[in-house]
């Protein structure tokens, strides 16, 4: 009689060394599949993100130039009345007043595209305004200018934000040559600070704080700050913050990546 023995061990082996190819194309197959579906996701994400990041710029901007149509009348109306009221009763200076105020506009309206200015152009308006309300007000009204010379073409702050705060002091505050009206804006870290001593009209207007609402929500919409207020017995004090470049640099990158 003869025996047969059949190694199924070696059978297997032989199986499995037949099909481990296969199996390996199989897991590597499936592997760049994920891998792809993965930088698919990734990518399809990216581009949602910049989207919603379009649509918080766009939405932001459309905000601050609905602002600022707000803020540009109303100084032209207040400027027209002031205007009106010189020339009845002193058109020489009624004329001076024209030419500062010829220099305000030209350069307002050349930024007009510009949420933001350098200080050295926001300056330029400011003074030029000082000097329309010197026109008027003469020695009961003293400003003081205290800003570095390295900041003004370093640093940014929105279109009309100074003059919206001298315009908020001389607006809500009595003052004679004998009791003048001080205010003084300078440099405190990261800020410029607006000063004023207080001395309230017996009747004051009913949009107090509009101008001031109105600054705040457009540095909530241009780099998401706030301004500051102090208030006191003697003075009234608003910080707003300096702003450098790359802020507005930021938002072109994320435009032009869409």
């Amino acid at each position: 009689m003869q025996l047969f023995f059949i190694n199924h061990g070696v059978a297997r082996s032989d199986s499995i060394t037949v099909f481990a190819p296969y199996f390996m194309a199989g897991v590597i197959n499936t592997f760049v599949i994920f891998m792809m579906e993965f930088v698919i996701l990734q990518v399809t994400k990216s581009r949602v993100e910049i989207e919603n990041a379009q649509l918080k710029i766009d939405n932001a901007e459309a905000q601050n130039t609905q602002l600022m149509q707000y803020v540009q009348p109303h100084f032209i109306f207040n400027s027209l009345s002031v205007l009106k009221s010189l020339i009845r009763t002193n058109p020489p200076l009624a004329e001076r007043y024209i030419l500062r105020l010829s220099d305000f506009l030209r350069l307002s309206i050349a930024s007009t595209q510009e949420s933001l200015l350098n200080l050295q152009d926001e300056l330029k308006m400011c003074k030029d305004y000082i000097e329309m309300q010197k026109m008027r007000f003469g020695e009961a009204l003293n400003v003081i200018l205290e800003i570095p010379a390295n900041l003004l073409l370093t640093k940014r702050v929105p279109r009309f934000s100074l003059q919206l705060l001298l315009e908020n002091a001389i607006k809500h505050n009595a003052f004679t040559k004998e009791m003048p009206l001080n205010i003084k804006i300078e440099k405190e870290g990261d800020y410029l600070s607006v000063t004023n001593n207080i001395q309230e009209k017996e009747i004051s207007g009913i949009s107090l704080k509009s101008g001031l609402e109105n600054l705040s929500k457009r540095y909530k919409v241009i780099c998401e700050e706030d301004i500051i207020i102090e208030e006191t017995k003697e003075y009234f004090k608003v910080y707003i913050k300096l702003l450098d470049q790359e802020k507005q640099k930021t938002k072109n990158r994320i435009k032009n990546r869409t």
